[in-house]
């Protein structure tokens, strides 16, 4: 609908209430703020993708999954705010490279999608108490995270955390039942990895044959945790 209208600055639409249309914003490389305060959904493929001047985003009303791709190369995209039970689809975010821990306002409470946070290398920590899984590749290629902590996982995906070549420190809790390989392929600078209940987990699920941070293991049988140095 608006797709490559690379002059479009600003966009107030008061009385849209849903954003249905595949790519409706996609590559307005102009846009730099957006006021849509009545959408309750954004289902649709890349809604936003390429919005490269885009700085930040605010749906208070939004409920539901957001559509794969939604924000994703919003290279500009400093801050963004959705309201609880907004669910992270596969690539939402992926590419955001200004995207900070700051300013990242989106309390995920179930899953987060394959890619969902891809090369956002602006991001530093990363914390929750309510996501339950990680899709494959989430947050591959974010290069300056140096701790993470997600206490209620129950599925990892394959590569989550693949070349967060500055991550130094990371707790993992819930019931982790299943491991995808290589979750923390070429993680160069992990000193510390905590995984709270889990009592057994393969070499290839953490970590490539080519990895060489990981020099031994110990098992605390007390609390179950696997603790990695």
């Amino acid at each position: 609908m608006f797709d490559g209208c690379s002059s479009l600055v600003t966009l107030s639409l008061p009385v849209l209430t849903g954003i249905t249309h595949q790519n409706m914003f996609n590559g307005c490389t102009a846009l730099e703020s957006v006021s849509l305060p009545n959408v309750t959904t954004i289902t649709t493929m890349y809604a936003f993708s390429g919005c490269t001047s885009l700085q930040s985003i605010n749906f208070p009303e939004v409920t539901g999954s957001l559509g794969t791709g939604a924000f994703s190369n919003c290279s500009a995209l400093a801050s963004a705010s959705l309201p609880k039970g907004t669910g992270i689809p596969a690539s939402c975010f992926s590419e955001c490279t200004s995207l900070t821990s700051a300013g990242l306002n989106i309390p995920m409470d179930t899953t987060l999608g394959n890619t969902a946070f891809y090369d956002c290398t602006s991001l530093t920590t990363f914390s929750s108490s309510t996501i339950t899984s990680t899709g494959t590749n989430c947050f591959g290629y974010c290069s300056n995270p140096e701790e993470v902590s997600m206490s209620a996982l129950v599925t990892i995906g394959a590569n989550t955390f693949s070349y967060c070549t500055s991550l130094k420190k990371v707790t993992l809790g819930g019931e982790i039942t299943a491991f995808g390989n290589y979750i923390f392929r070429s993680c160069t600078a992990l000193e510390t990895l905590i995984l709270s209940g889990v009592t057994a987990v393969s070499y290839e699920a953490l970590c490539s044959k080519a990895c060489t941070w990981l020099e031994s293991m110990a098992v605390d049988s007390q609390d179950k945790a696997v603790l990695f140095h």
